[in-house]
């Protein structure tokens, strides 16, 4: 068999241990009690979400050299649109504590 290395072995507990949290807490909370509400012209992110899909976006697709970039694409409202539309609601609350999380 392949050994595995303490710090690996450390690095997926952690990752582990993170998606249990935000899975539990999303699960066992309820999203109305810890989730703000939408944010003028969303139907399901809040503003701090929405900030935080803006700027993953611009990280992605910094625009230069091409001529839009990740927020003028309509990256957030289309993240927007698929969690209120094809996503199901217990995994677009899953989402948002992920996106949380990286606040």
């Amino acid at each position: 068999g392949t050994l595995v290395s303490r710090r690996d072995l450390l690095r997926r507990g952690l990752l582990v241990g993170g998606l249990v949290a935000v899975a539990g807490g999303a699960a066992s909370l309820g999203s109305a009690a810890w989730l703000a509400s939408p944010a003028e012209g969303m139907r399901v992110l809040s503003a701090g979400e929405t900030a935080i899909v803006a700027a993953v976006a611009l990280t992605m697709f910094p625009g230069d050299p091409m001529p839009l970039d990740g927020v003028q694409a309509g990256v957030v409202s289309q993240v927007d649109d698929i969690l209120d539309t094809s996503v199901p609601e217990v995994h677009a609350t899953g989402f948002r504590y992920l996106l949380r999380t990286l606040e």
